[in-house]
């Protein structure tokens, strides 16, 4: 725990160190975006982090190098959500609602790893059977 981080995703640790672009805690999509993580499960959360951050444990408290940057983007509900893990960023659409915000990151962070098959399967059995042809 103390080098890898908790398991047990704590969003109040999450909120603290979180920095905001295009908006702030006041902005309605974030509220949906905040809501919309309490209302998952310790797996899903760990789903987002992979997601955002390509790790699936925050840092413990004393250890935050990086903070979470939450950056509020154009567009609605018909937008998934988009992530920059090499800079611990999330890119949130303007949702209408926490039920929405939390099926599109749901959609994201459940389907993401498929789009990246190599790195899943070291043999690169995944790429051959998706019909992905070596360059």
């Amino acid at each position: 725990e103390r080098v890898c981080g908790d398991a047990i995703i704590d969003l109040d640790l999450l909120r603290a160190n979180t920095k905001y672009g295009n908006c702030n805690v006041e902005t309605p999509a974030v509220q949906h975006f905040w809501a919309a993580l309490e209302s998952m499960d310790n797996e899903e959360r760990q789903l987002f982090l992979r997601f955002t951050w390509a790790r699936c444990r925050l840092p413990v408290a004393q250890r935050w190098t990086h903070p979470f940057k939450l950056h509020c983007t154009g567009g609605g509900d018909e937008r998934l959500p988009v992530s920059h893990t090499c800079f611990f960023q999330f890119d949130l659409p303007n949702y209408s609602s926490a039920e929405v915000c939390r099926a599109r990151i749901l959609t994201a962070v459940t389907y993401a790893g498929a789009i990246d098959g190599d790195a899943q399967y070291s043999s690169g059995a995944e790429a051959m059977r998706m019909s992905w042809e070596d360059d």
